[in-house]
Order: C-alpha cells, then sequence, then structure tokens
C-alpha cells in the first residue's frame, strides 16, 4: 500500500476514536446530569426516550446559570399515541437544580441573561434574568409557565 493510503487509513482511525470517545464522554455526561437531576427532586421523566441538552449559560453578577434544552417523547401503547414534553432546565453554579420551565419549543438564542424563543414579542418570547436569579413565572406565545421542581 502506498503512502497516501496509510494517511488516510491513519486519519479515518484517529477520526473515529475521537468521534467514540466523544459519543461515550457526551453519554457520560448525560447520565451525570440525570443522576444529578433525580437526587435534586426533578419530577421530569428521566428514562426512556429523553434528550437533554446544554443549550448556554447566563451570568448574572458572579453567578451562572447552564440552560438545558429537555425533550421526552414516549408511544403508549408502541405506535399509537404519541406523548411529548419540552422543558428548560435551570443549574446554578457547578450543579445545584433550580428547576425548570415548560416550554413549546427550543430556545433560538441563550444569554446574556435571557433565553429567546421563535415567538412573537407581543406574545412573550424571552425567559429574563435579574440579580435575584430566574422568574418565577413567564409569558412565552401568550401563556404563562411557572417555574416547576
Amino acid at each position: 500500500m502506498g503512502k497516501v493510503h496509510w494517511k488516510r487509513m491513519l486519519t479515518a482511525i484517529i477520526c473515529l476514536t475521537v468521534l467514540t470517545c466523544y459519543a461515550f464522554s457526551n453519554d457520560s455526561a448525560t447520565n451525570a446530569l440525570k443522576r444529578s437531576l433525580a437526587k435534586q427532586g426533578f419530577t421530569g421523566t428521566l428514562t426512556g426516550k429523553v434528550k437533554i441538552s446544554k443549550v448556554g449559560v447566563i451570568a448574572v453578577g458572579d453567578t451562572k446559570y447552564q440552560i438545558f434544552y429537555y425533550e421526552w417523547q414516549e408511544s403508549n401503547p408502541p405506535g399509537l399515541a404519541i406523548h411529548a414534553s419540552q422543558r428548560i432546565i435551570l443549574m446554578k453554579g457547578a450543579g445545584q437544580y433550580i428547576g425548570f420551565y415548560r416550554v413549546e419549543g427550543p430556545p433560538t438564542k441563550v444569554g446574556p441573561q435571557s433565553i429567546l424563543f421563535d415567538h412573537p414579542e407581543s406574545l412573550g418570547n424571552s425567559i429574563s434574568f435579574d440579580k435575584n436569579g430566574p422568574p418565577t413565572r413567564v409569558r412565552l406565545s401568550g401563556e404563562l409557565y411557572d417555574l416547576e421542581k
């Protein structure tokens, strides 16, 4: 085999190794987050078809809030009605669970002190933090949502 073939093969092996490590570390981080949420009283489902994605960080003074988008879906009985839930999960600092808001889809932007959604501004399209942290109630797309545990 020529030099070019070996270089391509070596590059492919390195790429596969990096992707595999990323997949395992990402699964490991998600599982650690699920365990932390369960221990701290999260009331959503953490088993089955659950996807949690970090979507950003909001800094208010010295306090940082990690923002996650949560999606859960099931078909019960299988193949029939689909049940789903989407939420914005808030973690303070290195992992203190604050709570969640029920939402109708992922945010379009996070930061510097707001979470923005694709809704008309007149109906409510953001969750804005202040020196006291996240609000206890928000208006999104004309609906009121409470910060829940």
